[in-house]
């Protein structure tokens, strides 16, 4: 129900943009590796955002689709298919990594199971080291 702005979310680190629809399997699929980046890199500053490409026709699923998948990132609807024309998105899945200074890292058209395995690396080396736990002892002196 809200507007997201692409500049404010890569002032963070990193966004994956994903192109999306409802009646799209490989899409359902890719959501769980999406997810799990989320999970493991959103503290340290990625943003995942999933942008779905449906039609009037198919709005109104949108919502209980994301609901039905637990994703913790952000879905936006790309109503009047502006996004889709900027990104040249011709087929969904359609998922790009976006660095925080708006270039596009890598962009990939369709999904097979594990392939983003290597974005997993590059976001190891995008973003800052994961804060360490507290050990409880007193700093040296």
């Amino acid at each position: 129900g809200s507007m997201l702005d692409l500049d404010s979310l890569r002032a963070h680190g990193p966004v994956i943009l994903d192109f999306w629809a409802t009646w799209c399997k490989p899409c359902a699929a890719e959501f769980l590796e999406l997810e799990a980046l989320q999970q493991e890199f959103g503290p340290r500053g990625l943003t995942v955002l999933g942008i779905s490409v449906d039609g009037p026709r198919n709005l109104s699923k949108v919502r209980p689709f994301a609901a039905s998948h637990k994703l913790s990132f952000p879905i936006a609807v790309d109503s009047d298919s502006d996004l889709q024309e900027k990104f040249q998105v011709q087929a969904v899945p359609t998922t790009l990594l976006v660095d925080p200074s708006g270039a596009i890292l890598d962009r990939r058209e369709g999904y097979e199971p594990g392939e983003l395995r290597e974005w997993r690396l590059r976001l190891v080396k995008l973003l800052p080291a994961p804060a360490r736990p507290d050990s409880g002892s007193p700093a040296p002196r």
